[in-house]
């Protein structure tokens, strides 16, 4: 999930890409449209839209700082979000779906996902990156940019408060 420039909240466990970032009042709304932390009633947020295709994955196209026998590039699908991965047996499959409304936040601003991989962001951070941590941001709560972790907007204004 996401993309160079996104802006992507950390909140209550679950991870929303938006378009733009958000103010106080907007990253309350986004809060409460995240699911349970760990509830059981958890339902699927993807639904297929198309059928099941297998592809081969290479070693170039991608993660050009790895060396090229651990990267797995499956250059076919770059710019296309909508697709869920499966490895079975072996072989890689892809498969066209649609995300559930639940998914959703802020008329369609937002989007949920599972996870956000901020490799790239990483690699323009200072030093080791501890620079690039705001002491005020909670640990399950939080806004990350290519410039580091900050704490939320309610919280910046807040100061040390928590």
């Amino acid at each position: 999930m996401g993309k160079r420039g996104g802006h992507i909240y950390a909140l209550g466990g679950s991870v929303w890409n938006c378009g733009r970032a958000l103010d106080a009042a907007e990253v309350v709304a986004v809060a409460q449209a995240t699911a349970p932390e760990c509830g059981l009633e958890l339902s699927g947020v993807q639904s297929p839209t198309g059928e099941l295709a297998r592809f081969d994955v290479s070693g170039s196209g991608c993660g050009g700082w790895m060396p090229p026998e651990y990267r797995m590039c499956a250059n076919h699908l770059k710019g296309r979000p909508e697709h869920s991965l499966l490895l079975s047996n072996g072989d890689f499959y892809s498969q066209p779906t649609e995300l559930a409304a639940s998914a959703h936040a802020l008329g369609g601003l937002c989007r949920e996902g599972a996870l956000f991989h901020m490799q790239e962001w990483k690699k323009r951070w200072a030093h080791d990156g501890t620079d690039n941590v705001d002491p005020h941001a909670r640990f399950d709560a939080f806004y990350v940019s290519e410039t580091g972790l900050h704490a939320l907007p309610d919280r910046r204004r807040r100061g040390s408060e928590t």
